[in-house]
């Protein structure tokens, strides 16, 4: 899982949320593309949630899931 794995979801047609899932079992869910940035140097991943910002180092990344929004 990389930096690339995560780029080829925030861009595919039609986006579809998904989930980062944690080393340490945290889940952060990107309902939208525009609510994740990631980094040029392909390190960190900026997740936006609400208010909030969390910053996550892209190799404590466990893995990926799909998230269907409920319509």
């Amino acid at each position: 899982m990389g930096i690339e794995d995560i780029r080829i979801l925030k861009y595919s047609e039609p986006f579809s949320p998904f989930n980062i899932v944690m080393n340490d079992g945290r889940v952060v869910w990107v309902e939208r593309p525009e609510r994740i940035a990631l980094s040029p140097t392909g390190k960190p991943v900026a997740v936006y949630e609400g208010p909030a910002v969390s910053i996550l180092e892209v190799k404590r990344i466990a893995g990926l899931e799909p998230n269907a929004v409920d319509a």
